[in-house]
């Protein structure tokens, strides 16, 4: 997949393109109904499936109080829609003068940018544009002269409600992940670096791996946690930690800690990916180093037999796979605002 970091940098080549368009934060089942659309009508037409998305968050420029924790990264979103089959994304920088594009300007520049456009997949009740200004209808009309088809997608729902970002964020904040996960397709997850701790899991028998807590992003609770980490393109079990360790006390900060079970890598300096099962606990204080050792062994107890009851997701590698950001745009070191 390759990818642009701005509307106007695009080359598509010479085949119709058809778009998907939104932010699909978290790529749940709801915006892989409408990526799948401009996918499959990019291959009934012998072209291009595309997506344009944007970056920060639109609600970071415009109200940022109102703006939500990331459910995905950008790394993340770009692995999936990789994933998707998708031949090409554009990352398109959210700045205070792209938001005041009004919807006949904003169209203009996609459609100047891709040479044939043969259809343009978006929710349906997107809107774009300055103020919003723009609806499915808007689209439409502004389209038409060029031949481009807009798909509206319907939203999807399970056990009749209308999957969304909003949804997710909160069963991830308050645990629920298996909600999570039937709403987004997969285990909810996040990626980052190993990062130097204070040893304290060594020292009591059960080394970590230290993630460096992801910016921005959507948490769930402070706990304890049946995982799958993917290092070195490969899956591990683990048992997961985010919290405060306040048995020892040394700090409020919070960690994210993996213990891999059944596996001695040192990870220190990688980025690893850690999808996230089920919750077997919340964070507790305990006398000493001994009661918390004895915890941690019937914690793992547990999470054994809850990862043995799950279907392991295939292993992800640190970089998405098939993804070309092209000559002058790194993947981990992006031009975006």
């Amino acid at each position: 997949m390759r990818v642009a970091w701005e509307i106007r940098t695009v080359s598509p080549g010479p085949r119709p393109v058809a778009l998907a368009i939104g932010v699909f934060d978290g790529v749940h089942i709801g915006h892989r109904a409408v990526l799948g659309a401009a996918r499959d009508r990019a291959r009934a037409a012998g072209g291009e499936a595309w997506v344009l998305t944007f970056e920060p968050h639109p609600l970071e420029v415009l109200r940022p109080p109102e703006a939500p924790p990331a459910i995905l990264s950008l790394e993340g979103k770009l692995r999936r829609f990789a994933d998707l089959g998708l031949d090409g994304c554009v990352v398109q920088p959210f700045t205070p003068d792209f938001a005041a594009l009004d919807p006949a300007a904003f169209v203009r520049r996609i459609l100047d940018s891709f040479g044939r456009l043969c259809a343009i997949a978006v929710g349906e009740s997107w809107r774009f544009g300055q103020a919003a200004a723009g609806d499915v209808a808007t689209l439409r009309q502004l389209v038409r002269t060029a031949g481009t088809d807009v798909i509206a997608v319907p939203p999807v729902r399970v056990e009749g409600r209308v999957v969304s970002s909003t949804m997710i964020r909160h069963a991830i904040q308050s645990g629920d992940l298996a909600t999570a996960a039937r709403w987004l397709g997969e285990w909810f997850s996040f990626d980052g670096v190993v990062v130097a701790g204070r040893a304290v899991g060594r020292r009591i028998g059960i080394p970590t791996a230290n993630l460096e807590p992801p910016r921005r992003r959507v948490r769930p609770p402070d706990g304890v946690y049946a995982a799958w980490v993917h290092a070195r393109g490969a899956l591990h079990p683990a048992a997961g930690y985010i919290g405060t360790r306040p048995t020892f006390a040394d700090s409020n900060e919070t960690v994210i800690e993996l213990h891999l079970l059944d596996s001695d890598l040192s990870l220190y300096g990688e980025r690893i990916e850690v999808d996230w099962v089920a919750r077997i606990r919340g964070d507790q204080t305990f006398p000493d180093a001994q009661a918390l050792r004895r915890q941690i062994d019937d914690d793992i107890r547990r999470i054994r037999t809850v990862l043995g009851e799950t279907t392991p997701p295939a292993p992800r590698g640190p970089t998405p796979g098939g993804v070309d950001t092209g000559p002058t745009a790194s993947y981990t070191d992006r031009p975006v605002a």
